[in-house]
């Protein structure tokens, strides 16, 4: 009998845990599924140009949200440069991802 509620106590934990990491879990591989599909789109529309629009976003989502409008010069040219950084980064997760997949299908 002791073991039966151990076991339930622990299935009641597991289930708990999943209830709150899997959302956590879920919105890391939407926000990587979107990386890369930004790195990927970034090949055929042009970096500068890839990276000049996620700038601008980024700086109208700031002053929408109350940035004051003095720093938008410095804001934008901040944000080109992370903007810059996520493209780069994301052909880096990229291409790790390809040499895996290669590796799984011919090894």
């Amino acid at each position: 009998m002791v073991r039966m509620i151990n076991f339930l106590t622990l299935m009641n934990l597991i289930y708990r845990a999943l209830r709150f990491f899997l959302p956590w879990v879920g919105r890391i591989l939407m926000f990587m599924v979107s990386f890369i599909l930004t790195s990927v789109i970034s090949f055929w529309s042009g970096v500068p140009t890839m990276v000049d629009r996620i700038a601008n976003d980024w700086l109208d989502r700031a002053v929408h949200a109350g940035f004051p409008t003095i720093w938008d010069r410095r804001l934008y040219y901040t944000f080109y440069c992370l903007a810059f950084l996520m493209v780069i980064v994301g052909w880096v997760t990229l291409s790790y991802i390809t040499i895996w997949i290669v590796n799984l299908i011919f090894r």
